[in-house]
């Protein structure tokens, strides 16, 4: 066989591979062959990337499942009332804004609306939200402060910049599976700390 472009070659071999005991050769048959190989190996190739794919968001999850899980902890071993309002205030405004309707000034949660969230179970103050607020902000990039069309104090989020391990950490929080699907649908997947 007399060298040539690999593909060239490579079918070459193929086909000589192919051939009876005598030397004939169906190169059509060799030909048609090689195709459905070739679309065999396609469709695999196909399947694995999405593998691959989910395996990576699953992995992006767990790790902001891990991160989300910080030490807002008592001495008790439960979860302090800032980071209660922390994680009501997050799971809120990430499922209001890749599920709701934000309207144009975007997704935010005020600090009545989680204190309103938090109660009946826990009474916690403005200054308590204010603190679960700034910790939020300092942590992710898609939060930022800010005050609605009242002057209220809110929490804001940017759709363009939620990240996949913040949106993991939300889905599980709540047991729901449909946030990731609106933040792949959205495009986003973009910023944090």
């Amino acid at each position: 066989m007399s060298d040539g472009p690999p593909e060239e070659v490579i079918l070459r071999k193929f086909v000589y591979g192919l051939a009876d005991a005598d030397g004939d050769v169906d190169v059509l048959t060799a030909v048609e062959q090689a195709i459905d190989r070739l679309d065999e190996l396609e469709a695999e190739n196909r399947r694995l990337r999405q593998r691959v794919e989910e395996a990576e968001r699953k992995s992006s999850n767990a790790l902001g499942v891990a991160k989300a899980h910080d030490d807002g902890v008592r001495a008790d071993g439960s979860p302090s009332k800032v980071e209660q309002a922390r994680l009501k205030a997050r799971n809120e405004l990430v499922r209001k804004t890749l599920l709701g309707s934000t309207g144009t000034e975007g997704a935010q949660v005020t600090v009545a609306e989680v204190q309103d969230m938090c109660r009946p179970e826990l009474d916690v103050k403005y200054q308590t939200v204010k603190d679960a607020f700034a910790h939020l902000t300092s942590k992710w990039d898609t939060f930022t402060l800010g005050e609605t069309a009242d002057g209220n104090r809110s929490l804001q989020c940017a759709e363009d910049a939620l990240r996949h391990d913040l949106v993991g950490a939300v889905e599980e929080d709540l047991g729901r599976d449909d946030l990731t699907k609106g933040l792949i649908s959205s495009g986003g997947g973009g910023g944090g700390r």
